[in-house]
């Protein structure tokens, strides 16, 4: 006995639903990015009125450290740390923080060098250098006996690009390491910065109009493509 030819539906049909269902996961997408950067602007914001920053840091572990960020102007450097005022967005920074040659434990330590951290929501960072450094170079300037001290150690420095408008809080972490990696203490700074900008509302309506306006597209294709050429009429016959 023959059983019954099983039947699927038509390509465009997958296709259409495809579609429908690109459309709902963009839709859904669009509004999660919205909401996750509404909450993350809020907590930078909370953080950002109650950061105070000190430029000198407290003796951390034996060093002493300075806190610096550069806005690259055609006048010259500006201290946007020392004088805070917005950036704008896109605007490459500079963040260094210098060791410095006060404050200075010669003594025995068990600390064999330090590790500084950057934290940057909304930015993207490019570190110069490396991020560790032993302690006897950084107190080589206090600590050395040597007829000719040695030069100050370079400060730890990031280019940092800001790529999201507001209010934002950068973390310095400043760790303080055995000889074997392992972290013996650490201190963390807050630096608020502002970035200038429009919201990333109208970036994320634009970027939704644009996923529609592409899959519309498509699936008119589509349908041009499977509902195929009508064939063209018969030749006239002589009568």
């Amino acid at each position: 006995m023959t059983q019954p030819r099983q039947s699927f539906p038509a390509p465009h049909v997958w296709f259409i639903a495809a579609g429908i269902a690109a459309l709902i996961a963009l839709i859904a997408g669009s509004l999660w990015y919205k909401n996750t950067s509404e909450l993350d602007a809020a907590a930078q914001a909370y953080r950002f009125k109650t950061v105070e920053v000190n430029l000198t840091q407290p003796p951390f572990e034996g060093i002493s450290t300075q806190i610096a960020g550069y806005r690259w102007l055609s006048t010259g450097p500006l201290d946007i740390v020392k004088s805070p005022q917005p950036i704008d967005l896109y605007e490459t920074i500079t963040l260094t923080l210098q060791p410095l040659t006060t404050g200075a434990g010669c003594s025995t330590s068990a600390v064999s060098s330090y590790a500084v951290l950057l934290d940057a929501p909304g930015f993207t960072v490019d570190r110069i250098g490396a991020a560790e450094r032993t302690r006897e170079a950084l107190l080589a300037p206090s600590c050395s006996l040597a007829a000719q001290a040695p030069l100050a150690p370079a400060p730890w420095r990031w280019n940092l690009m800001p790529t999201l408008p507001g209010n934002h809080v950068i973390t310095l972490v400043l760790q303080a390491l055995d000889k074997h990696g392992a972290v013996l203490n650490t201190r963390e700074d807050d630096i608020p910065v502002i970035v200038l900008g429009q919201t990333n509302a109208l970036s994320a309506y634009i970027g939704i109009a644009g996923g529609l306006v592409a899959i519309v597209t498509g699936l008119l294709g589509v349908w041009e493509k499977f509902r195929g050429t009508p064939a063209p009429p018969p030749p006239p016959q002589n009568a």
